[in-house]
């Protein structure tokens, strides 16, 4: 039986163990229960103000001369999939000095976040056949009055320890640095017997009791397939891919608009693997008008526009309310009837919460940036509950001049060819155009949500162009290793039916100790283990951010898929993991075998937040 009692180990836990481990460090050199720069904050003197001074200039020197080493050293890395604050790759890893001149209220909490901050946490296979965390020495002697490490640091690193802390096997003061090992074996142990607990998100219950409408503005655009552009496309699929993430972290969520019943963009967009909702209701547009018409906000009419044209100061109520972050010239707003269509689909959705608030999150192409603030403004003024909005803009796609429609056929096409390429004239049938289809959807999803949502995407779109190049090989290579595990295990049940192998042990009664390969330690300490807390960080930013505009991670759960694809097709090509059937390799298998049923439920994870299927073959 697996052990649900133990928490799971998280990577920002352990940095942030290390970086306690440096401060306890500093406190046993001296009697300051600070570093030394926030130290000399504290004097208001001149003679402190001149010490200060002096102490910026020595640093100035001090890191210009050590960092080309530090790049030297960490030019090998691909350095962190996560640190302990944000995710981000360091900047500037060590405590400047030269900020010491700010009021010591300012300073704490900067100069405190440094202490875990000079941690790296390594991924590449070349550092991390050395170490698996690391600070770099330049970083660290920042830290230390000294300007040295002191030598209870690596009796303080080796101590760390918390539910959630990895635990340290060594810890080594080198040239370069202080290299971290982890306890390798006790990891695997720990992980591989409670797997289920890190395929879901770090903070599951994150979300719960918070409404969220998902409001996807070029779908009310489009009235026909058509007209859909693949920037639009784009859209949807971020939209549906966030709808998946926030539920799995317990949030309520409903999409916007509802698309009538029979529309053709319902039925393009379930080509894609996009099941949105659809309804036969209309809705209340004419309400919506009155209110607006009834706003003090109402300009009078142009002598060139009718009396039945409404036209809003927007401005005036953007001045009124003190509001930030909205287009500068936004100013007279003419009302449209699409517009207040918007407005009476989000209030539908709004209602569908059941909650007296909720939060809306527009995704808009970045081309109808300044439409949308426009009617968020009018939902304002039109509102009757009290609602956040926030608005995720999405870059351009740039391609040959073709629709959706056309894109998804020129990739069909290619995957068809390349298939019947592979596999000859059995490429017919039902099966094979469903598996086709599935493919090609793949294909088109990673194509445009393996880069950051604001950041424009180009295509390359000619029909000569093949599976070989960069644009649609990311698809095509997940699903391909997706399906050598499915095979890998399918292997493994026939050769049990016919007598070759036993069945699995329960996962407790697997002992990984023979999971000494580093390619074994890349694919549990790269994936298994940061997953959970990899979920979280696509929507880490929805609480912190206090713009109008949000950037949320859309773009980290694919990648994340394509560079796990790459290491298991590395390992898989050099290991073989079902051997001879002989009783003294059965260990050695067990333990390759859950490690990799471990990788395969992850992909099977990531594959659903983007409404794709697993397949048998490809």
């Amino acid at each position: 039986m697996e052990d649900a009692g133990l928490p799971i180990f998280r990577i920002s836990d352990t940095l942030q163990a290390l970086g306690a481990a440096l401060r306890s460090g500093e406190h046993a050199v001296g009697d300051s229960a600070c570093p030394p720069a926030l130290v000399e904050c504290r004097g208001e003197t001149e003679e402190s103000e001149k010490r200060r001074e002096c102490c910026a200039v020595q640093e100035d020197k001090f890191s210009t001369k050590k960092e080309h080493k530090l790049q030297e050293c960490c030019s090998c890395s691909s350095d962190l999939l996560l640190t302990a604050e944000n995710g981000a790759p360091l900047q500037d890893n060590g405590l400047v000095l030269q900020e010491s001149c700010r009021s010591t209220q300012d300073r704490v909490p900067r100069v405190r976040d440094s202490w875990e901050k000079v941690w790296y946490k390594e991924s590449s296979s070349r550092n991390l056949r050395s170490r698996d965390f690391f600070a770099p020495l330049p970083a660290l002697k920042k830290l230390f009055r000294s300007q040295e490490v002191p030598g209870l640091v690596r009796h303080d690193v080796m101590a760390i320890q918390g539910p959630a802390v990895l635990p340290v096997s060594s810890c080594v003061l080198s040239e370069i640095g202080l290299l971290v090992q982890i306890d390798r074996p006790l990891v695997f142990q720990r992980v591989l017997e409670q797997v289920p607990s890190y395929l879901q998100p770090g903070q599951p219950f994150v979300g719960s009791g918070h409404n969220l409408v998902l409001d996807c503005a070029p779908l009310y655009g489009p009235p026909r397939v058509d007209s859909l552009q693949l920037t639009h496309i784009r859209a949807v699929l971020i939209t549906d891919h966030l709808a998946y993430i926030f539920r799995r972290c317990g949030f309520s969520v409903s999409l916007s608009p509802i698309l009538d019943e029979g529309s053709d963009v319902g039925a393009f967009l379930e080509l894609l693997g996009v099941n949105w909702p659809h309804q036969t209701n209309g809705t209340g547009e004419e309400d919506l008008w009155e209110t607006l018409k009834n706003s003090p906000y109402v300009m009078k009419p142009c002598q060139k526009e009718a009396e039945q044209h409404l036209r809003l100061d927007l401005r005036r109520f953007i001045e009124e309310k003190a509001l930030t972050g909205f287009d500068p010239n936004i100013g007279a707003c003419l009302v449209q009837d699409h517009m207040v269509k918007q407005l009476a689909e989000l209030q539908k959705a709004v209602s569908l919460c059941g909650a007296n608030s909720c939060e809306i999150i527009h995704v808009v192409c970045c081309e109808e940036e300044y439409l949308q603030q426009q009617v968020d403004l009018l939902w304002q003024l039109a509102g009757t509950r009290t609602t956040v909005q926030k608005h995720l803009v999405c870059g351009p796609v740039k391609a040959a001049g073709l629709s959706a429609h056309q894109y998804f056929e020129v990739r069909f096409s290619q995957m068809k060819e390349a298939s019947v390429s592979k596999y000859g004239f059995q490429v017919q049938g039902e099966s094979w155009e469903e598996i086709i289809r599935v493919m090609t959807y793949a294909a088109v999803k990673f194509e445009l949500l393996t880069t950051a949502h604001r950041s424009p995407v180009t295509l390359d779109v000619r029909k000569e162009s093949s599976l070989s190049t960069k644009s649609m090989r990311s698809g095509a290579f997940v699903m391909y290793n997706c399906a050598r595990l499915a095979t890998l295990f399918q292997n493994y049940f026939d050769s049990i039916q016919q007598g070759l192998y036993p069945e699995m042990p329960e996962p407790s009664q697997i002992s990984t100790s023979s999971l000494r390969d580093e390619g074994e330690w890349q694919l549990l300490f790269n994936y298994v283990v940061p997953f959970p807390e990899l979920q979280d960080q696509v929507i880490k930013s929805l609480d912190v951010s206090t713009s109008i505009r949000i950037n949320l991670g859309t773009e980290l759960m694919s990648r994340f898929l394509v560079a796990l694809s790459m290491d298991f097709s590395s390992y898989y090509n050099r290991v073989h993991v079902l051997g001879e059937p002989l009783p003294h390799l059965f260990a050695q298998m067990f333990a390759r075998l859950q490690l990799l049923k471990a990788v395969r439920e992850i992909f099977h994870t990531v594959l659903q937040t983007l409404h794709i299927p697993s397949l048998p073959q490809v």
